[in-house]
């Protein structure tokens, strides 16, 4: 692994258990886009402060800048302006810090906000680079399910880290202390064992803006989830990828002068 600066980027809070060997290792600068409210407004940013400390990471100036209503009315409301300011500093943050490696959320379709974060993450790695700093590996880790089969094992990993038992213990000792995410580590447990929890798989991110790349396949999962939530009363409008992410993305690059 990279002994060089490197830098992690994540949508929510809480993301960060699933590279916590790999943060381990390299003790990355981390940012992050939400403070992990969801729907009621809960925050859950400094439980995330303490695991990035305890990995011997560091916390960045950008750190739950938004609440996930705040990325939902941007996204529904198609407001760039925040996100720009937000990916300019990034850009700005990669440009002080010369990181070799960025790490951040894989465009999977599961939750808008981790694929509006990749997204941002792209075109601040552009404007460094217009800036005279070339980020040399610009890494995506997945999410959900199993870390060595993104995509339903359409996509190889570049980087594998397999944890020892010492290892694998600290980090299910980190996600079993976060409170709030104790019910999806253990629907995970449950699902895939905890040998999926051993594996942390970084894939190396195609180049171009990611838009025309297409998702893992059909529709977003967050079309038909956010659908439920505005049955539920959480949302009053559903996430679309064609009516609302992509052209939010576009607007936010077209402001930053990226094509």
């Amino acid at each position: 692994m990279p002994k060089q600066p490197t830098l992690l980027v994540i949508g929510h809070p809480g993301h960060e258990l699933r590279c916590y060997e790999w943060m381990r290792k390299t003790r990355p600068t981390v940012l992050v886009l939400t403070d992990g409210g969801g729907a009621q407004g809960h925050p859950r940013i400094e439980r995330t402060r303490g695991v990035v400390a305890q990995a011997g990471a560091v916390a960045g100036l950008l750190f739950g800048t938004f609440t996930d209503r705040d990325i939902y009315r941007f996204l529904t409301d198609g407001i760039a302006e925040p996100l720009r300011e937000w990916t300019s500093a990034m850009a700005a943050t990669i440009v002080a810090l010369r990181p070799m490696t960025v790490v951040s959320d894989m465009i999977e379709g599961y939750n808008p906000s981790h694929d509006l974060c990749r997204y941002l993450v792209r075109a601040a790695i552009e404007m460094a680079a217009h800036s005279g700093w070339p980020v040399r590996e610009d890494l995506c880790m997945p999410l959900t399910g199993n870390p060595q089969e993104a995509w339903g094992g359409r996509m190889p990993w570049s980087q594998r880290i397999v944890l020892s038992d010492a290892q694998l213990a600290a980090k299910l000792l980190a996600a079993r202390g976060y409170p709030e995410l104790l019910g999806e580590v253990e629907t995970t447990l449950v699902s895939h064992g905890s040998e999926c929890f051993r594996n942390e798989c970084f894939y190396a991110s195609p180049p171009g803006s990611l838009l025309d790349d297409g998702l893992p396949g059909g529709a977003p999962l967050y079309e038909s989830h956010g659908a439920g939530q505005v049955r539920a009363g959480l949302y009053e409008k559903v996430i679309l990828y064609q009516q609302h992410v992509r052209p939010l993305v576009c607007n936010v690059r077209r402001a930053l002068g990226l094509s």
